[in-house]
């Protein structure tokens, strides 16, 4: 069996992919997104033996999130919205990066650090470092 020294997996949005199932009976969803979530839960169950993996998920809904999915996760953290000097100072900082560069920088941040619980201050420290580390390896 191979091992990973330092494997992260990270889903954007993935309300879209672990939809409870409330939501997907109430959005008339087909049988197939009950059999997608299930088997995503089943290879989450799996990575659990790996130790070295990190999967970091994000969602702008968190009340249609499946709790399965929640409760497999070891840790759960809420980041609330950021003012709106923040958001222009992030905007104004990601300028110049792709598409896939951006996807790349939440768990590049938070993967530089480590504490349990981040206040918006150093969530934002942490993000505004990953967007310099990310532009300057983009410039060689």
């Amino acid at each position: 069996m191979r091992s990973y020294e330092d494997a992260q997996y990270s889903y954007e949005e993935q309300s879209s992919i672990y939809t409870s199932y409330t939501w997907i009976g109430h959005r008339n969803e087909p049988g197939d997104a009950i059999r997608a979530v299930n088997a995503l839960l089943t290879q989450i169950d799996r990575i659990r033996r790996f130790p070295s993996v990190l999967v970091l998920a994000t969602s702008n809904i968190s009340k249609s999130l499946d709790e399965a999915f929640v409760d497999r996760a070891d840790m759960c953290r809420f980041v609330g919205q950021p003012s709106v000097y923040a958001v222009y100072a992030i905007l104004s900082l990601a300028l110049g990066l792709s598409g896939r560069a951006l996807r790349q920088l939440p768990v590049l941040a938070y993967s530089k650090v480590a504490l349990e619980r981040l206040t918006m201050k150093q969530c934002l420290e942490a993000l505004q470092k990953a967007i310099e580390e990310k532009k300057a390896s983009s410039c060689v």
